[in-house]
């Protein structure tokens, strides 16, 4: 296949968005479509056989959903380029591009697609997939972080915490357990030290 031209695949389980997109793309004459699919699975063996230079992954699917189907082709060592198809809102997008992932957000704009073929143009030579995946999964499996108590110390998961609320110069922490914990530190340094997804300061 010549180098001008970009192999597509697309990837959803809706009919009519994988349609939508593949109009939007048949605007771009360095495109050309090798396959649609609406399951992670027939994605995967797609994948596997003609290796697409770009993945348009949508991410809510029913069964298997798109950042599965990111760690299975990882486990082939298949160099290609994962772009996220998403009706996400702005904070979880804030997140992708942490994890350097390129994204759509539905519906999709031409003017975005050209965009993001530029970069990728640009970018492709320096794109590692098992790079993007480790920040990935750095994002949606964080790291415990550790709060100092009076009587030691805890290691939690972010997504354990219900909500922090002030307490004078300490901090009560709720938990998805039910349980309440008592930590040395004022609200505002526990702020820092939690991710700014999903937390955020309601007030004073």
């Amino acid at each position: 296949m010549s180098q001008d031209i970009i192999s597509v695949l697309i990837v959803d389980d809706e009919q009519e968005a994988r349609d939508l997109l593949e109009n939007l793309l048949s605007d771009f004459q360095e495109i050309k479509i090798v396959s649609k699919e609406s399951n992670v699975d027939s994605a995967v063996k797609t994948i596997i056989d003609k290796t697409p230079d770009i993945i348009f992954l949508d991410i809510e699917m029913p069964g298997k959903n798109g950042f599965d189907l990111v760690y299975e082709i990882n486990n082939f060592n298949i160099k290609t380029t994962i772009i996220f198809v998403t009706a996400y809102n702005k904070y979880a997008i804030k997140a992708f591009k942490y994890a350097a992932f390129d994204y759509f957000l539905k519906p999709v704009d031409p003017d975005v697609i050209q965009q993001t073929l530029n970069r990728y143009k640009l970018e492709k030579q320096n794109y590692n997939l098992a790079d993007k995946i480790e920040k990935l999964k750095c994002f949606l499996q964080p790291e415990k972080i550790k709060f100092n108590t009076k009587t030691g110390f805890l290691l939690l998961n972010p997504e354990d915490i219900v909500y922090c609320e002030a307490e004078g110069n300490y901090t009560s922490m709720y938990l998805t357990n039910g349980k309440k914990e008592f930590l040395t530190k004022q609200l505002g340094q526990i702020e820092t030290i939690l991710p700014d997804n999903p937390f955020f300061k309601i007030s004073r």
